[in-house]
């Protein structure tokens, strides 16, 4: 195809949707003879919410705590994809990571923290997830038999036992004595005419994974995924019949493994009809019926310790959960036709409400696990109460389903600043395959026309470039990466224009900026682009889109119902380190070569993580260096009513509120994590003279305090997109605009798991992606894994 014949696809937007989409466009040989692609962006810098900046110091600034996970199939195969090209084509030869594998650093421990009604404190229940051999990225997730045969393993291994119990041997006769007490007579065995079958098993039938827990070993099963049970259970059961002839409870014992046994058969079952026993009941009713026995069984043998010892109640309480979501999947959710899951049914509900409906206790309700299914993805502050938020239990489950599939480990560090290990390299790889960025463009008006299809975009200039022809270069040098600083370069600018903009201190990725863009115009069909993929958040979609609100009622109704909320941040450089702040390692469960992090601690910055691991990444005196970085986060609720964008003073407003709020939690919080950083007037107080001021090593507290980064997410292009009951049927697909030209990415869009994070937004970037080749006649495809149901 001719240059002249090429089609233009502008690409408005250029956080991680926007990447993944045009990654996945370019991604296949001969795209350059379809089109070419031109990227408009907003301020200086790419990545959206994942977005870095440097500042004083070179230090890194983030939009909030960003990690990546191990079920991030989508995400980890693009990242894998993109350094590999990089690599090959010698991008950035002198970068200090050069493979994925150098990008990330394994973090499987995590602390969740929970409030003890009976002990009138928060108190620490470390959760260490096995690590495995698999690789993140590397083939679909596992499918729902899968995922419950992993589970029903996965949660004794990683909640039963402790990385520091000494032994197989004393571990097996501590959960013996515990379930079952010697001499004990208490444990009522199941009914003589229960229709499970009472089956005996005998010897060592499946590849067993040495726990990871117990020894800090780690084998796997072929294939690369770990088997899912624990070493210790073949001989659960003889070992019970062997040593505690007096418990009448082996019936019950039997019964689990005759479950597990059923899952594992449901496993490998891929026909299109149910699976029933030789009776004729239906296995996933037997199922159901057998965990309703066996917690009947569980809470009745240990109800009179359950609240006496934090061990035992854990133990239960993660074993509710599971049976609860198990059965309520099984009853709501499972197709036994298909073998699918079918989340949608219950969308409507909010999660809590749906487990409840189930049989969840109040212990489960308040079990962290629960409560991180709305902290983790922002969902706590929605909502006109303060009970703790809502979100649709489909999202809510189809994300658990998910990260139970887990591959390598649960959570993935960024071995740098998100920019720098994740946004930099895709940059780098697009503008190599010879796609356009055009930074200081800001989108006014997307216009609607009667033809269906895209024929006017109204966008502005920001600012003038000093040297227009050349473009900008948006990337600075620093120990071999290439980073993005905190504000614009502005020795690239019209020089007026730059002065006035610094001595305004105007941020030209906040709208309510006190600045005028510098020249507007208007691009049209033919001429500037031929097709359009939208990738500006949904939230900043209303001030653009509103000639097509008032002829599409659909997009009216998507932007007034998918929901978004403020979200905070916080970061803290500190001159001790961790060990000499005083939080013990080993005290608070963990390993002496972890790195804490927390996900559902108190209200507002109930998220923090260990990022010490990139302070060499950063520029510090010898004498003035960090010995710890953490990072905080959190949802920040909004205000009553939210200004318009004429209120300048909006952004330092929410700012300060955020500063004062953190100031505040610290005072109260800080002592339970770092003893050694209190104050004797405020026993629970972080006495801030241990935070390090970047230029002043005299300066006073408050100085050092306020010297450190914080982040209120306000602006409309950096809230975080909520999924709450009622709002999936709003959501468009990202081949479903509407208008024959446009396409949209974003976790806003209708993707599958519809939740706001990396992975998300990275899987809507690359099914829009698809859609824009489809229309080209491009049919190589990779697969895109947006459910637990999709195949190879």
């Amino acid at each position: 195809m001719s240059d002249k014949q090429k089609k233009k696809i502008a690409v408005l937007g250029a956080g991680m949707s926007a990447l993944s989409a045009v990654h996945e466009m370019t991604n296949y040989d001969g795209w350059q003879d379809d089109y070419e692609i031109t990227v408009y962006v907003r301020g200086w810098r790419v990545g959206g919410k994942t977005a870095t900046g440097r500042g004083v110091n070179m230090r890194i600034e983030e939009h909030g705590i960003h990690i990546m996970q191990g079920w991030y199939n989508n995400a980890f195969r693009l990242i894998q994809d993109v350094y590999a090209e990089r690599e090959a084509k010698k991008l950035d030869p002198d970068c200090p990571i050069q493979t994925w594998k150098d990008a990330f650093i394994e973090d499987n421990g995590t602390l969740l923290m929970e409030y003890s009604p009976t002990e009138g404190r928060w108190i620490n229940w470390p959760m260490v997830f096995p690590g495995n051999d698999a690789v993140p990225g590397d083939g679909p997730p596992l499918t729902v038999w899968q995922l419950f045969d992993k589970a029903l393993a996965l949660a004794l291994e990683a909640i039963l036992g402790s990385p520091y119990q000494t032994g197989e041997e004393a571990w097996e006769k501590w959960i013996l004595d515990l379930f079952f007490p010697p001499q004990s007579e208490n444990i009522p065995a199941l009914n003589a005419d229960s229709p499970l079958p009472k089956v005996s098993r005998g010897g060592n039938t499946t590849t067993v994974v040495a726990s990871t827990v117990l020894s800090g070993s780690n084998t796997v099963a072929a294939g690369g995924v770990p088997s899912t049970r624990p070493h210790w259970w073949s001989g659960f059961v003889e070992k019970i019949e062997a040593d505690y002839k007096h418990v009448e409870a082996r019936v019950e014992v039997k019964m689990l493994s005759h479950v597990h046994d059923l899952v594992k058969e449901m496993a490998q079952h891929e026909t299109g009809t149910p699976i029933v026993s030789a009776t004729g009941v239906p296995h996933h009713e037997t199922i159901i019926e057998g965990l309703d026995h066996f917690i009947e069984w569980l809470l009745h043998g240990v109800k009179e310790r359950l609240m006496e010892d934090n061990k035992i109640r854990r133990i239960v309480t993660m074993l509710e959960f599971m049976v609860v979501n198990m059965k309520g999947i099984l009853k709501d959710v499972y197709d036994p036709v298909t073998h699918e899951l079918d989340f949608e049914r219950i969308m409507k509900y909010d999660y809590r409400e749906w487990i409840a409906m189930h049989g969840a206790s109040q212990r489960v309700l308040a079990f962290p696990i629960t409560r991180f299914m709305y902290t983790g993805i922002f969902q706590n502050e929605y909502g006109d109460d303060l009970t703790g938020g809502r979100v649709a239990a489909g999202t809510a489950l189809r994300l658990t389903t998910l990260a139970f599939g887990y591959k390598g480990a649960f959570v993935f560090k960024f071995r740098c600043g998100t920019g720098e290990t994740l946004i930099t390299p895709i940059y780098q790889v697009l503008k190599a395959r010879g796609v356009k960025f055009k930074f200081f463009q800001r989108v006014h008006d997307i216009h609607h026309s009667d033809t269906g299809e895209i024929e006017r975009i109204t966008i502005a200039d920001q600012v003038t470039l000093k040297n227009p022809g050349a473009g900008y270069d948006p990337l600075v040098p620093f120990k071999g990466f290439q980073c993005w600083p905190a504000e614009p370069l502005y020795d690239q600018i019209d020089p007026d224009q730059a002065r006035a903009m610094q001595a305004k201190n105007v941020d030209l990725e906040n709208s309510w900026s006190d600045w005028t863009d510098v020249k507007a115009r208007v691009m049209t069909k033919g001429t500037d682009f031929d097709e359009v993929l939208l990738a500006i958040p949904v939230s900043a979609l209303k001030s653009i889109t509103t000639e097509i609100m008032e002829h599409d009622i659909s997009w009216k109704e998507m932007i007034e119902n998918v929901k978004t909320t403020q979200t905070q941040s916080m970061q803290l450089w500190i001159k001790p380190n961790l060990s000499e702040l005083g939080f013990d390692l080993n005290a608070w469960g963990m390993r002496d070569d972890s790195e804490p992090n927390t996900v559902c601690y108190q209200d507002a910055m109930y998220s923090w993580i260990d990022m010490s691991l990139i302070i060499d990444c950063e520029d510090w005196d010898a004498s003035n260096k960090p010995g710890f970085l953490v990072y905080f986060c959190g949802a920040l609720r909004d205000e009553l009513e939210i200004p318009d964008f004429s209120d300048h003073g909006f952004p330092l407003q929410e700012l300060r509120r955020v500063q004062n709020s953190s100031e505040q939690w610290l005072i109260d919080n800080a002592g339970i994590f770092w003893p050694n950083a209190t104050l004797n007037e405020i026993p629970m107080g972080f006495d801030f003279r241990k935070l390090i001021h970047p230029s002043n090593p005299n300066a006073s507290s408050y100085q050092r305090y306020f010297s450190q980064f914080f982040k209120a997410n306000v602006d409309p292009s950096v809230r975080f997109t909520l999924s709450v009951p009622y709002t999936k049927q709003y959501r468009k697909k990202p081949d479903e605009s509407g208008y024959k030209n446009l396409f949209l990415a974003g976790d806003w869009t209708n993707y599958g798991a519809n939740a706001g994070y990396i992975e998300g937004a990275a899987t809507s970037g690359l099914l829009a992606g698809q859609a824009m080749r489809k229309k080209f006649g491009r049919t190589n495809h990779q697969v895109v894994f947006s459910s637990t149901q999709d195949k190879n």
